[in-house]
């Protein structure tokens, strides 16, 4: 897997390469555009488990994507290891309480 690293808001200062970001444009394996990444989730031990995918062109709602599933990150755009298809079988979000 290529991949830059996942950094966190307070390691934000440190060079180490492309990071998730929301408003980057995400890209299936062939890259065909999937959405737009919209927030990055973070574990109870602030770690990131994944980020929240939104589909402008569909009904709006959030798509949980595990960071396992990412290819590659640039500074524009993040690919995965998912197709339309797979995004289409995504579970919309539900923030736990």
């Amino acid at each position: 897997m290529r991949c830059g690293k996942l950094r966190r808001r307070e390691d934000a200062q440190k060079p180490t390469g492309p990071e998730l970001r929301r408003g980057m444009t995400l890209l299936s394996s062939t890259k065909e555009e999937l959405g737009t990444l919209a927030a990055v989730v973070e574990n109870a031990a602030g770690e990131v488990s994944g980020f929240l995918l939104v589909r402008p062109q569909k009904q709006f709602e959030y798509l949980l994507v595990a960071v396992g599933l990412i290819e590659e990150i640039t500074e524009e755009a993040v690919t995965v290891q998912l197709t339309t298809t797979d995004v289409d079988a995504l579970p919309p979000y539900h923030r736990s309480p």
